[in-house]
């Protein structure tokens, strides 16, 4: 009975290391497909889209297909487009090669003028583009000369949706990417009853052109909980940077637990240490006069 017993406590104990270790913890999760409605002068129509693929050397650009289906018409209307973060623009063609032409942004020219061509299509029955302004979504619905306004009433744009979750607890999470893009890989470095410390790095444009195409940003990003696991505040740092000219000249670990970054911007010609202790999840920014 007695050995029972010792079992059943070191299995307890085993147990409640592991749950107690279990968060916090990130998980990944994204979505193909949208249905939204919008307004056609005294029409309303329905929107079905699925993401069929990203545009070559692009991570901010797809293609997608689906159908439209206005209360006027039985039927529903196939359409293809291109979305790109600030516009959606739909076609419906009667031709498959044209449909294909979208879907795969092929065109004559590289990878660039495929987007473009995608874009700019003619030759369709009808065009319908949504675009985000200060003012919300805008819309056009344009077939055989004619343009009418279109009004987003229902939904959203976007088919495809990423998540990057960070799971506080089993009750409290964060969607990291509602923070910022550059998160998406984030990942748990250290962690207390009240602090997150994640580093992350990710390229810093979406396209492969550009002076930034092949570079990186790169830091690390403390989130602070209150006591019922809602955040109270954030602190990024940035240790690599092309878009705003960050570079680190010298890395020093002072323990296992605390290393040291001694950075500079070039726009500003300033010097700074970054120190990130593990211990105590923390990041520590101190301004320096020199440059190492």
């Amino acid at each position: 009975m007695k050995k029972y017993c010792i079992f059943f406590i070191v299995f307890c104990t085993i147990q409640n290391i592991f749950s107690q270790n279990e968060y916090p913890l990130i998980e990944t999760t994204s979505t193909n497909h949208t249905l939204f409605k919008a307004s056609l002068g005294k029409e309303a129509a329905t929107f079905y889209l699925k993401k069929i693929k990203f545009a070559p050397l692009s991570t901010g650009v797809y293609s997608v297909e689906g159908w439209v289906k206005k209360t006027s018409l039985e039927k529903k209307k196939t359409v293809v487009g291109v979305y790109d973060g600030n516009s959606l623009i739909l076609y419906h063609f009667k031709e498959v090669e044209k449909r294909k032409a979208i879907l795969n942004f092929i065109s004559e020219g590289n990878s660039r003028s495929g987007i473009q061509a995608a874009k700019e299509a003619t030759d369709f029955i009808f065009k319908i583009v949504f675009r985000r302004t200060d003012k919300g979504v805008i819309g056009s619905y344009k077939s055989t000369g004619k343009k009418q306004k279109m009004h987003l009433t229902l939904g959203t744009l976007a088919a495809y949706k990423e998540q990057r979750i960070l799971q506080l607890n089993s009750k409290n999470s964060i969607d990291l990417l509602q923070l910022s893009r550059y998160y998406k890989d984030a990942e748990i470095i250290a962690s207390n009853n009240q602090k997150v410390l994640l580093s992350y790095i990710a390229p810093s444009t979406l396209y492969s052109n550009g002076r930034c195409a092949a570079g990186e940003e790169k830091g690390f990003l403390t989130l602070t909980f209150d006591k019922y696991g809602l955040l109270k505040n954030t602190e990024n740092v940035v240790i690599e940077s092309c878009l705003i000219g960050i570079t680190t000249n010298k890395e020093e670990k002072e323990t296992a637990l605390i290393t040291h970054y001694f950075i500079s911007n070039d726009n500003t010609d300033t010097h700074k240490k970054v120190s990130i202790n593990l211990k105590n999840s923390g990041i520590r920014t101190t301004e320096l006069v020199v440059k190492f």
